[in-house]
């Protein structure tokens, strides 16, 4: 017979003597499926994606711990960065060995036309084209508009430091650096490159959040916002943290982890590169190293340079740091965070004792890691020290940013609380715009992430050129190219310094340029291969 709406036809077995028969089962669906959904291909089968679920959700919860940075730690990131930007720029403009501002005009030793023979590509490929017009500096050949630049770069650093209209002074940094970069290449010094990748990365966080005049003017418009509304403003970020208390937000996105990723990848890939004997066998790598004159400081770098044993010592030590060190930057406890950041910092303190030829380097380096300062540091040891005074200087601070406010139109005036307040929200809304913003800053960051792996992968040797080339053709110009390869396979046994010949209106010939000729004697130890092992 022909078998109800709700049964389902089955085959069952043959009884004894007999052949199984087809017949209408007075099984509904549900009892089906409660039975298909018993059997043990179906148990794997659930079993396997609640374990993958629960894979995926560990794993997001990981990422989301080891790359969330605490915002205190980047305002102090924040103001080292300013810092150090001021004092380069500062030091280029008084430096009597490289005149400004001719150096970067068509005047100098090296004008617009020069560079463009020099790098042929500035003009042959999208690469040099987009490098020619993201490097401001190349716009004009007159020193006063150079001048204007440079004033510009440093009201730019200024902005920064305080946080005033920080993302705005970020990216100009960002680009007057840039064009510093590209313009003379000559004048440029070993900490650059790392200069401009952790301005590039930390476009991406939120440097003025905490200790910055942009964070004044967004409580008091909160403020006047809920006053002129009659209501109370909700949001943790509008509120003005309390001492002790843990009101204080962690930034965690992609952009945080494209930091981390970028910090682990100078150091490791510094310490893979590090293959040569020197490193790896006689251990005599920090001695070579510090045997030109020039490169060595008199006391500290004197001190390891006679001492074969010690600088032996030094160099296991140097070698173990940036082969284990750089991956526990990604363990998100708050100790060992710490530990590696005291670390690394007094690493780079060492690099600085004793070699002068890095100059800048170990600075840049030691603010590289202050964005991975745990919440632990500032909630357990900064905020209960003894601050005997502390009170007075913060009443003293608050006031003096109250009337910064006051001057930039952040407090009330006798006019009314709600014409000021009106281009201020504590809610955002959720457009069709905002949403496409955001998927696309992600998959930006995402591309910048996996670039800045392919390129240290190929300077590994382990992706191919010709796999590069598309990439480095639209990456390139960002500013993101890098190649971790200091003092590696081994210590340079040759030295030496560049000059500029120049004839003077009698005919006599100088040196356009002088690096500073008296650092260099010229002097060889005393038989130093007598001295290596082996």
């Amino acid at each position: 017979p022909r078998p109800s709406c709700g049964a389902v036809w089955a085959i069952v077995p043959a009884t004894s003597g007999g052949a199984g028969t087809m017949h209408a089962s007075s099984l509904s669906r549900r009892q089906l499926m409660s039975r298909l959904l018993t059997t043990p291909g179906w148990q794997i089968l659930r079993g396997a994606l609640v374990g993958g679920r629960t894979v995926a959700t560990t794993l997001l919860r990981y990422l989301r711990r080891c790359s969330a940075l605490d915002v205190r730690s980047l305002a102090l990131f924040r103001v080292l960065l300013a810092s150090l930007g001021l004092w380069d720029v500062l030091n280029r403009m008084h430096d009597p060995l490289m005149p400004f501002p001719e150096i970067y005009s068509d005047i100098g030793p090296q004008p617009r036309d020069l560079n463009v023979k020099l790098f042929g590509q500035l003009k042959s490929d999208l690469h040099g084209y987009l490098n020619e017009r993201l490097a401001i500096h190349y716009c004009t050949g007159s020193t006063l508009v150079i001048r204007l630049i440079f004033a510009l770069h440093l009201l730019a650093l200024l902005a920064l430091l305080v946080g005033y209209r920080t993302r705005t002074a970020h990216l100009l940094v960002k680009l007057c650096h840039d064009g510093m970069f590209y313009r003379v290449p000559y004048a440029n010094h070993s900490g650059d490159l790392l200069f401009r990748l952790i301005c590039f990365w930390s476009l991406f966080l939120p440097l003025g959040e905490a200790f910055s005049i942009d964070s004044l003017l967004r409580r008091e418009h909160s403020w006047m916002f809920a006053q002129g509304n009659d209501r109370t403003i909700s949001s943790p970020t509008t509120k003005p943290p309390v001492r002790g208390s843990r009101m204080w937000p962690s930034f965690t996105s992609l952009a945080s982890f494209g930091y981390i990723c970028q910090v682990f990848l100078v150091y490791e890939l510094n310490g893979l590169q590090k293959t040569g004997k020197d490193w790896r066998e006689s251990f005599t790598a920090v001695y070579f190293a510090l045997a030109p004159d020039w490169q060595r400081r008199p006391v500290f770098g004197d001190f390891v340079y006679q001492h074969l044993p010690l600088s032996k010592l030094l160099t296991r030590m140097a070698l173990a740091l940036e082969l284990f060190g750089p991956p526990l930057f990604f363990v998100p406890t708050p100790a060992i965070r710490f530990a590696c950041v005291v670390t690394f910092v007094l690493f780079q303190f060492g690099l600085f004792c004793c070699m002068q030829a890095l100059w800048m380097f170990p600075r840049i380096s030691s603010t590289m890691v202050v964005p991975l300062l745990p919440s632990a540091f500032w909630d357990n040891w900064v905020l209960r020290a003894d601050m005997s005074g502390a009170r007075s200087t913060a009443s003293l601070v608050r006031s003096l940013g109250e009337r910064a406010a006051s001057w930039a139109g952040g407090l009330p005036t006798s006019h009314g609380q709600q014409r000021v307040a009106m281009a201020y929200s504590s809610t955002t809304s959720r457009t069709t715009f905002t949403f496409l913003s955001e998927v696309l800053g992600c998959v930006f960051v995402i591309s910048c992430i996996f670039y800045i792996c392919m390129e240290n992968a190929h300077s590994l040797k382990w992706v191919s050129k010709e796999a590069m080339e598309p990439l480095q053709t639209y990456a390139r110009p960002l500013g993101i190219d890098q190649r971790w390869n200091m003092y590696a396979p081994f210590p340079a046994r040759v030295g030496g310094w560049s000059f500029v010949k120049g004839h003077l209106a009698d005919g006599s010939e100088v040196d356009v340029v002088d690096m500073m000729r008296h650092r260099f004697k010229q002097s060889v130890p005393a038989k130093p291969m007598d001295m290596r092992p082996g």
